[in-house]
């Protein structure tokens, strides 16, 4: 009884954590700075996917992750694909023709990973787990040599990143991501601090990763979904001590019941809240909203949005 209800605040902890970074997300969108929330609110999704990461079957754990990222990416850009052809038609007086063969572009785009708007997101997920699960299968036994492989890695996809503007499938980013799934496994089979048992975090590991993390933000900058990597391999280790300060402060905030249930709703809804962002930055006029109607009116109405789309989900 006592393991159940651990293993029950553990998923809290993550899935709060999970709510708060995909809170952070439409607010960073909003404020179009990207900075300071951009320097750990992706990374932390790739952390907590390596915390339950399972490496024992690797034939399985291809099958799972392509159904369930993927998947996930196919449909929501097959979806997104299909609203920006009605879009053409009904509201910009197209033609079939040459809505179909914008259409069709955008799928060429999609099949290549390639202006996807937030979705990449999945496909470097899928890529830097498998790629992590296969270090690990290889090098179990051998944590140094382990870690030098992903830091090679690192540093190749850095490499990459600056000499090629664009690359397939955003493979560049996922050999970058892997460390972050990584440091999430570590913590994952180690069951080291953050997660313990329902236990409080020590205030002395929050207080040095947030330090850290607050130190290094003026001096880089990393944005996962335009390559960029300013002040690298600085924006790597910032990313690194802010995802693992987000769930350092989600576990303080779970004894607060109310805070915990909204954020674990966002977190449980991260798939169905990328959908509605994703459309959202595509077919609204984002920019000239956020001017008119200013900061805190535009989060707030993609606040709305995103709670009206979880009540039509969940059939109100």
């Amino acid at each position: 009884m006592v393991a159940n209800n651990a293993t029950k605040q553990r998923n809290n902890i993550v899935d709060m954590a999970k709510g708060l970074a995909i809170i952070l997300m439409i607010l960073d969108h909003v404020l179009m700075r990207g900075r300071v929330i951009t320097s750990f609110h992706m990374p932390v999704f790739f952390v907590m996917a390596g915390i339950f990461l399972k490496t024992d079957n690797m034939k399985l754990l291809v099958k799972k992750k392509a159904r369930s990222l993927l998947g996930v990416y196919a449909s929501l850009g097959i979806l997104t694909i299909f609203i920006g052809l009605v879009r053409l038609l009904l509201f910009y007086d197209y033609s079939l023709a040459d809505a179909g063969f914008v259409s069709f572009n955008r799928l060429r785009g999609l099949v290549t990973c390639r202006d996807v708007w937030i979705l990449w997101f999945f496909v470097v997920l899928f890529e830097s787990e498998i790629i992590y699960a296969c270090i690990y299968r290889l090098f179990s036994q051998r944590l140094v040599l382990r870690w030098m492989i992903i830091i090679l890695l690192n540093i190749s996809g850095y490499i990459i990143s600056c000499i090629y503007q664009e690359v397939w499938y955003k493979f560049d980013t996922a050999l970058i991501c892997v460390c972050f799934v990584a440091v999430g496994h570590e913590m994952g089979i180690r069951k080291a601090g953050l997660l313990d048992d329902g236990k409080k975090v020590d205030i002395r590991k929050f207080v040095a990763l947030i330090t850290i993390w607050a130190v290094g933000v003026p001096f880089t900058k990393l944005v996962l979904a335009l390559n960029i990597y300013e002040g690298y391999p600085g924006c790597i280790l910032v990313a690194i001590a802010g995802s693992l300060s987000v769930i350092c402060l989600c576990n303080y905030l779970s004894k607060w019941k109310y805070c915990q249930r909204v954020l674990v709703v966002f977190g449980k809804n991260t798939i169905l809240i990328v959908a509605v962002q994703n459309i959202c930055r595509q077919f609204m006029p984002w920019k000239d909203m956020t001017i008119s109607l200013g900061y805190t009116c535009m989060f707030a109405l993609q606040i709305i949005i995103v709670v009206a789309a979880m009540l039509c989900a969940y059939g109100f």
